[in-house]
Parts: C-alpha cells; sequence; structure tokens
C-alpha cells in the first residue's frame, strides 16, 4: 500500500513539472544578445503562467529583465504600456525612464524578441468573484513635500511618478519613478529634499583662537572666513544651527 501512494505522489509530481510553463531569464542585461548569452531557462511556479520582458530605458541606454510572472501581475503590467506618463506614453524607448513590457505562455517564448512574439496571446486569469483581499498588493505610498501620481494605487503593476514640490528635488535624481511588482516596488520610493548649498539639515560648531598671538591682523580673517563660509548656508532651526565659541591660550 506505502509503495503504491508513494508511486501515486511521484506521477502526479511528475505531471506537475511537465506542465509547467518555462521561460527564459535575465536581470537587467544591456542588450537582447547579452540576455541570451548570461540569462537562463527556468522552469516557473504553477502560480506563473505567464512570461513577462521587462525594458527600461535609463542614461546607459537600456536595462531587461525577463521572468515568470503571475498572469494577472503580467497582464495589468501590459496594459499599462500606452498609458500616460511620459510623453507620449509610458512605453516609448526613444524617452529616458520609459518602460515597456511584454507577456506570452509558451515555453521559452521570450527568449528571440523584445516585443510580444507571435503565437498564444498572453495568458488571462478565470473570472471568478473575489473581494481583492486576495490579490498582492505593495507597500503604501508615503511621499513628503511633493506628488505622487500612480495608475493604480499600490495594486500589481501600477506605476508611480515622483514630483516635488517648488524648492525641492528627488533623491536619488534617477528614481523617479516606480513599478509595483507583487508585493515590493521595483525602485525604492525617494525622498524630497532642499539642495546644499544653501540647505543644510546638521549642527555645526565653530571655536575660534583670540589668544594675543593670533594678531588682529590674523584674527579678522578667521572671522571673515567664518563668515563666508556659512553666508553659504540658511541658518534656522529647520536647517543649519550653528554655535561659536572663542578660547584664550
Amino acid at each position: 500500500m506505502k509503495l503504491i501512494i508513494t508511486a501515486v505522489m511521484f506521477f502526479c509530481n511528475l505531471a506537475v513539472s511537465t506542465e509547467a510553463l518555462k521561460c527564459w531569464t535575465c536581470e537587467n542585461a544591456r542588450s537582447n544578445d547579452e540576455c541570451r548569452r548570461t540569462g537562463r531557462e527556468k522552469t516557473c511556479q504553477a502560480n506563473e503562467e505567464a512570461c513577462q520582458t521587462h525594458v527600461r530605458t535609463d542614461p546607459q541606454g537600456i536595462r531587461i529583465t525577463k521572468e515568470c510572472k503571475q498572469a494577472h501581475a503580467c497582464n495589468n503590467n501590459y496594459i499599462q504600456n500606452p498609458r500616460h506618463a511620459w510623453v507620449p506614453s509610458q512605453c516609448n524607448r526613444n524617452v529616458q525612464g520609459s518602460v515597456c513590457r511584454c507577456c506570452c505562455n509558451f515555453d521559452n517564448c521570450n527568449f528571440m524578441t523584445l516585443d510580444c512574439p507571435a503565437g498564444p496571446p498572453p495568458t488571462s486569469p478565470p473570472v471568478t468573484e473575489s473581494s481583492g483581499l486576495d490579490q498582492p498588493t505593495c507597500p503604501e505610498v508615503r511621499f513628503r513635500n511633493g506628488t505622487a501620481s500612480c495608475t493604480n494605487g499600490n495594486q500589481v503593476g501600477s506605476t508611480c511618478t515622483f514630483n516635488c514640490a517648488d524648492g525641492f528635488t528627488v533623491h536619488p535624481a534617477n528614481y523617479t519613478h516606480s513599478e509595483c511588482d507583487g508585493s515590493t516596488w521595483q525602485e525604492p520610493i525617494p525622498c524630497c529634499t532642499r539642495p546644499c548649498p544653501p540647505f543644510a539639515r546638521a549642527d555645526a560648531i565653530v571655536v575660534l583662537d583670540s589668544s594675543s598671538s593670533v594678531r588682529r591682523q590674523n584674527w579678522l580673517q578667521m572671522i571673515n572666513f567664518v563668515v563666508t563660509m556659512l553666508d553659504q548656508f540658511v541658518i534656522d532651526e529647520s536647517s543649519l544651527r550653528v554655535g561659536a565659541f572663542r578660547y584664550n591660550r
């Protein structure tokens, strides 16, 4: 009896493994040739029913990531391509910051090309009644001193674009958008900072030697140096705070 159960479990596992989708995978490759050369074939998990190709444009060119993906998440990403975010759309490889995605659902369908290959259409999940509570989400975006415009809140496939209020800049400078990839944002959520100088969140202590050996001329040069340095910054409670002391030896 035990032998029969073991055999049944073996053949069940074999059936699952033989039916699983196989996708070509690579991460942040700089060309499709590099992706094919350095990537590998991966057998996807049972709930990953699509192969996704993700192409992001940055100052150095493009970054290509190919991976297994849940069909629902992949389709949500794919439909973002024509939507407005940059000029004229999110997917525009001639524009820095562009993000293009493609989905397909047959073995190694994402190996040869960066575009959606001919073949079966992107997998669509079955329509079921759901409250939405079981869908994966990313952490809520908290963005101070600016605005975060998201295509679908913190849901899978949503892309957020970040803009800072006047007088503030995005930090890090190249993190102006991020995409929800199931449970995490693909790029860290940036923050808005004021330029330094003139703004600096710091405490500074200045110690001046007023000994008689310093002489008046050197003392005045010392004072002028400190004043010139501090004039580059805004001094208040929310920025740079300064204390000054003098001593005699």
